[in-house]
């Protein structure tokens, strides 16, 4: 970028020193027309400036949203790894849960029943005294 600008400020320093250089041998002042052709030519070299400006700034933005876009997705793919494997960590914490529930339901189930059975039991032997 600013080799361009340097550039193109060599040729508007080369620009001016033909006008002058041709102004000094025509021993004439310049004619108005040529004033203006060399504004006109000095207005599109710094509007080609801007032009140029503009599209090395546009291209550093680009630069800068690319690499931002990069570094989220950096993150976001962490993230994710992250995330699966809290989810088979609490899959896992689920199905043990659901062991122990299981068992625990089971041993209840069995106390119940061994209390149901030593009630029956003992209504029996009662029958059986009678």
């Amino acid at each position: 970028m600013e080799s361009t600008l340097q550039s193109r400020e060599k040729a508007r320093l080369q620009l001016k020193a033909l006008a002058c250089q041709q102004g000094k041998q025509s021993r004439l002042p310049f004619k108005i027309s040529t004033w203006r052709a060399i504004e006109k030519l000095q207005a599109m070299v710094q509007g080609a400036h801007v032009q140029i400006l503009k599209s090395c700034l546009n291209e550093q933005n680009l630069e800068l949203l690319v690499k931002k876009a990069n570094e989220a997705k950096v993150i976001s793919q962490q993230r994710l790894v992250a995330t699966k494997a809290e989810i088979a960590d609490l899959r896992q914490k689920l199905e043990a849960s659901k062991r122990n529930m299981l068992f625990d339901t089971f041993e209840v189930k069995n106390k119940e029943k061994e209390a149901y059975l030593a009630e029956l039991e003992s209504i029996g032997q009662a029958y059986d005294h009678m």
